[in-house]
């Protein structure tokens, strides 16, 4: 199994790629149904489910830069295209991309460390997964 380390993740927003990624998490999940109706008398009565609807949401975070033009893009409520490279921007890597909504941007500062951002994020409409061409 190959392994990648994580300085080669890169993020881009509305085509800008954002500055010093310090990490980003990508959390893709899907609502579940219930399709049955258990009745009394039903002797050891199993839960069936189907798969519902599907969202993404997820979290960036990067060293604080007034300056960066994807950095200044992440402002609460905007609608931001994002396109995330897990293992880099080779040819053949893995591209994740899609619209999101921004919900959260925390600035922390830490004594010993850099000042950061903190940017989280719901999807609207499908992630999609691709290879880098």
């Amino acid at each position: 199994m190959s392994q990648t380390h994580g300085t080669e993740g890169i993020v881009k927003v509305d085509t800008n790629t954002l500055g010093e990624v310090v990490s980003f998490d990508i959390d893709r999940s899907s609502d579940l149904i219930k399709t049955n109706t258990p009745t009394l008398g039903t002797p050891d009565p199993w839960a069936t489910h189907s798969a519902g609807e599907k969202s993404w949401s997820g979290t960036l975070t990067c060293v604080f830069d007034f300056a960066d033009t994807a950095q200044l893009a992440l402002d609460i409520n905007a609608t931001v295209a994002l396109e995330l490279y897990p293992l880099g921007e080779t040819t053949g890597d893995i591209k994740l991309s899609g619209d999101a909504i921004v919900n959260s941007a925390p600035i922390s500062n830490s004594l010993g460390d850099t000042v950061q951002a903190t940017f989280s994020f719901q999807g609207t409409g499908a992630l999609t997964e691709a290879a880098v061409s």
